[in-house]
Order: C-alpha cells, then structure tokens, then sequence
C-alpha cells in the first residue's frame, strides 16, 4: 500500500479533493494514501480531534457548494469521503508527527517562506514585428491592443487572449511568441481559450488568429497544452521535426536540445504522433518518445505525476538517472553542471519542491548515497563517492 512521499504531497492532494479540482490521477493516488492513513488510525479521539460530528460537518459544510457540480456519482461519494478523511487528518497534528519526520516540518515552513519571496512568473511576449515586452515587469491589466484582439495581463501572472472583433482579428494576423528564461514559467490563454503552461527556457509560437481549417502552433522545451475542443479546426503542435495532431485533450511535450528524447505524455482525451512516415496515436496514461536521430516511435505506460509535477512547482523524480535529474537542475537555477570523472549511475527518487534553495536541493539529493556536490559561483562540481572516498577517476 502507497504512502504519501511528502507531507506537502498529501496536504496538496488533500486540499485539491477538498476543492474539487484535483484530476482523475490525483484523486485514484489519494484513495491510496486514504487506506494507508485508515489503516494506522482508525479510531477517533475526542480529546485530540475535537467532537467527531461537529468537526465533520464543518467540512461538509464547505464542500456543499462543489458537490453540486459533480455530475458523476462516483465522484459524490468519492467527495464525502474525502470530507470524513481531510476531517480526521486535518484535525491533529499528530498524524503529521508520526508520518513524517520534524525535518519535512521545517522544509515546509522554508518552502511557505520562499514562496512568498520568489516569483517564477518570468517570460516575454515577442511581437511580430521584434518587439520584445517582459511580462514579468509588465502591469496587470491591458499589454496591448491590436486588430480586433486584446492582450491582458492577470493578477496572478497569467497572459489572456481575446477576441474583441473576430472579422477585424482575421484580416490581420500576426505572430507571437511567448519564451520563459532559466527558472522562469508561465501561464498563456490563447484566442482559441486553450490553455498552454510553459516550463523553464521553453516558448510557444502562434497566431493572433488561428485559421479556419486548423490551428497551428510551435513549441520549444516543456509545455503542458490543454487544448479546448473545436471538431472543424484540428490543434497541431510542431516540436523539432514531430508534429502532434489533437482536437481537445490535455498533454504534455518535453523536446529540450539537451535531452536525448523528445517526450509526448497525454493526460486525457487522444492525439497522434506523427513524425516523418512514422504515426502513432496514444492513450491517457501512455508516453510517445523519439530522438533526433530516429524517425522510430516507442510507447510506453507513465506515471503522470512524474511528468507534470513541473506544473505544480516539483521536481518529480521516480528512479530517475543522475545525469537526468541535473538537467533539471541546470535549466530551473541556469547553472552549469560539471562532472569529476565518469557520469555516476545513480538514480534518484523525490518529489521535491522546485522553491527550495538550490544548497537543499543538492543536499537531499546527497542523502541518496554516492555523490557529492561542490558550487562554485554558476557552476555545480558532481563528485563520485565510493566508501567515503572521493572517486577522481
């Protein structure tokens, strides 16, 4: 039976099933750590918890309101449960003390303080005709005004499109492009009201005013795509030499020049993959990846939430190899990553906040075994451990 990684983890999916937003995934990996939690405390304490039934229908009484809008009944009596379950965790304090460590304590009251202090919301919007605005010193509220088309800035750090005159916004199309920087993301809503999230150094390239027949856009890096259905204009992505065609679904694309594959992951819905006389189409769940030197397509079964924590501010590693996970590394903190001797096998396993200090990020990685790490100024020295001893060769 699964239990939690994190306590960050669980109190997110908690919170996210107490809301009612939390994915199919999401709420299939709570009802796992939900029977590892029962299973350990499966009495209720009324001098710990508080009065069962009255601490109980405060939460029912929050979740009212989202329990109307599920339609499906599983889901109704899934949010109950999870009413009963969040009631009981989140009344004491000791289940948290006996499930996880004093040090995940600490890490969570320093990621809360980072997070007030960082801002990751960096990108720039390029215009057609070079301008370059940064959308991270932008003002909230109007960026710009075009041919039948306004471009806004949310107070949240999100860029919205919207169509004030379609017949205006189709005589006068032009392109535009949306880059993050080293450890920047951000949030796009196209005119077509599909959703596009940008990890770190990656960008999209789109029109003002998708055509009639089709909607075509260009990714570069990692990008997670929730495209809004439209069955008479097919959503095409062009990333390297592929091209993924979908008509609404949600998926995610991992193409960095450094790695060694291009990784295509679907959440929900269908799309195929097509790369020179190679086609395939993949379900939720399944990943389609190639390199550059392979018009061959592989498909394999994925965890979901090792390829979008990105989107939820993790790194989310699962015996993931070294080399890999300081890629990761290198992009989000734009720092460069040197290695004593031979590439370690090694292979890592965390979920880590991606607002933590580079210093603990290095430092739970260390707790792994087998490595240690060295900054100098923009660069991170991988040493080889063998025994206690450094290995140089």
């Amino acid at each position: 039976m699964s239990a939690p990684k994190t306590e960050l983890e669980f109190k997110e999916l908690a919170r996210k099933c107490e809301l009612g937003i939390a994915t199919d995934a999401e709420l299939k990996k709570f009802d796992e750590y939900y029977q590892f939690m029962l299973n350990r405390h499966q009495e209720w304490d009324n001098n710990l918890m508080g009065e069962e039934e009255a601490v109980k229908k405060n939460i029912f009484d929050k979740l009212k309101n989202d329990i109307k809008n599920y339609e499906k009944p599983k889901r109704i009596l899934r949010i109950y449960k999870y009413a009963a379950t969040i009631a009981i965790l989140f009344s004491i304090g000791l289940i948290y003390k006996y499930e996880f460590s004093k040090n995940e304590n600490e890490d969570i009251a320093e990621v809360q303080s980072a997070e007030k202090k960082s801002n990751h919301n960096k990108a720039y919007l390029t215009l057609a005709n070079g301008t370059k605005i940064s959308l991270t010193d932008a003002s909230n509220g109007h960026i710009l005004q075009e041919a039948g088309l306004s471009v806004s800035k949310t107070k949240d750090g999100q860029v919205v499109y919207r169509i004030t005159d379609l017949s205006a916004n189709a005589e006068h199309p032009t392109t535009n492009t949306i880059s993050t920087p080293a450890g920047g993301k951000y949030m796009v809503v196209l005119p077509d009201n599909s959703k596009i999230w940008l990890n770190t150094a990656s960008s999209i390239t789109f029109p003002t005013a998708f055509a009639k027949s089709e909607r075509n856009v260009m990714v570069t890096g990692e990008v997670y795509l929730e495209v809004s259905k439209d069955p008479s204009r097919p959503f095409k992505v062009k990333t390297g030499k592929a091209e993924i065609s979908v008509l609404g679904t949600h998926f995610n694309i991992m193409g960095y020049d450094d790695e060694p594959n291009t990784k295509i992951t679907l959440i929900e819905g269908s799309v195929r993959v097509n790369l020179g006389e190679s086609s395939q189409v993949i379900e939720p769940g399944q990943q389609a990846l190639f390199n550059s030197n392979s018009n061959k397509i592989e498909v394999k079964n994925v965890d979901i939430d090792d390829v979008t924590g990105w989107k939820d501010g993790y790194f989310q590693f699962d015996n993931t190899p070294i080399d890999q996970v300081m890629r990761e590394i290198k992009r989000w903190y734009d720092i460069d990553v040197v290695y004593i001797g031979r590439k370690p096998n090694i292979s890592i396993t965390a979920m880590i906040s991606r607002e933590k200090k580079i210093s603990k990020i290095l430092d739970l990685i260390k707790q792994s075994g087998g490595l240690d790490f060295e900054i100098n100024d923009k660069q991170i020295i991988v040493k080889k451990i063998k025994g206690g001893k450094l290995m140089e060769k």
